[in-house]
């Protein structure tokens, strides 16, 4: 079974590529807007939220954690 993959995080998206499969998370109304990728657009009930200033810490091999510049995970 083919492992590993790529965990792009950007400020509008999280996208994940993995061989020939592609999956993005829109984090707002400019994540949106992507057309190029198989986009999950953002839930209409969520708050956008913007990534500029995140950091990021793997937890373990298959998990990370996302911390926002205002502090919420």
């Amino acid at each position: 079974m083919p492992i590993g993959g790529a965990l792009i995080i950007s400020c509008n998206m999280v996208i994940h590529y993995k061989q020939k499969i592609e999956f993005a998370l829109s984090l707002n109304e400019f994540g949106d807007q992507c057309t190029s990728l198989r986009v999950v657009p953002t839930p209409s009930k969520c708050t956008p939220v913007a990534l500029d200033r995140a950091v990021c810490a793997a937890l373990s091999n298959d998990t990370v954690l996302l911390g926002a510049c205002d502090g919420e995970l």
